[in-house]
């Protein structure tokens, strides 16, 4: 799940890169503020949903939460490069 969580990510970073050069700088300083809130919501998130996990298993279901939000924010910031492009 780690590994999964890894390519996720490097999936989003991407993804935001691109993104950003389509945007004026104001548009990127707003894309910026929502990314930093939107990982502040994944990872409470997360917590809540795991909130009674506990032992060997926490870590892979964290794990697996994570990727699970990170690639669906893929898709919400490639539908905003196709929108742009």
């Amino acid at each position: 799940m780690a590994e999964q969580l890894k390519e996720e990510d490097k999936n989003l970073n991407q993804t935001y890169q691109t993104l950003r050069t389509l945007l004026s700088p104001q548009e990127k300083e707003q894309l910026k503020n929502v990314q930093l809130i939107w990982i502040a919501f994944r990872d409470k998130s997360c917590d809540f949903q795991l909130r009674d996990a506990d032992g060997s298993m926490y870590a892979m279901f964290m794990a697996q939460c994570l990727a699970r939000y990170t690639a669906t924010r893929n898709a919400e910031l490639i539908l905003q490069v196709d929108r742009l492009q």
